[in-house]
């Protein structure tokens, strides 16, 4: 999963190289729009590539699953069997499948995976609408916010399963 996100992240880079020469050079509205869209998925990708590494790096034994913000609560408990988690789980990539592996990983080393993956996904739907700042040089902010929202709700999945776990 990491390769694919990382070869997205390298052609949207390039497609953005791209499509800002195209734009400088015509000055067209088709381009800017083709110049935005290339900016939005090049950081929304990115932004995922960098957030999980960072997180893995520097955060990891600071998490204390069955505390605070981890404990599951009897409405979630309820939520997730209504949300019938356990029949689509297994449909969603995982970025690293070697730390959710039960033959290889003690239960607590999958818990405490799945609270930091919980954290990556948290923080990957609030960063998911920096790009609305861009409303300020470029306007158009229905589009932004479109695929701000998009973007987030692209993660809300995963912090679900990350909470069933």
């Amino acid at each position: 999963m990491k390769k694919i996100m990382m070869r997205i992240t390298l052609a949207s880079l390039v497609f953005l190289a791209g499509s800002a020469v195209w734009y400088w050079q015509s000055l067209a509205k088709p381009a800017l729009t083709v110049m935005i869209t290339a900016l939005v998925v090049a950081y929304q990708f990115g932004m995922r590539l960098l957030i999980g590494d960072w997180l893995e790096k520097y955060l990891p034994h600071q998490v204390v699953p069955d505390r605070g913000w981890f404990r599951v609560g009897r409405f979630e408990q309820r939520l997730y069997q209504w949300l019938r988690v356990k029949k689509w789980k297994h449909w969603l990539p995982t970025y690293q499948p070697d730390s959710f592996d039960i033959h290889t990983q003690t239960f607590a080393n999958i818990l405490q995976a799945g609270c930091l993956a919980e954290i990556d996904h948290e923080l990957m739907m609030l960063l998911s609408y920096l790009p609305l700042v861009l409303t300020i040089v470029w306007g158009d902010f229905g589009i932004f916010l479109l695929t701000s929202v998009l973007a987030s709700l692209v993660d809300l999945p995963f912090v679900i399963l990350q909470r069933f776990i």
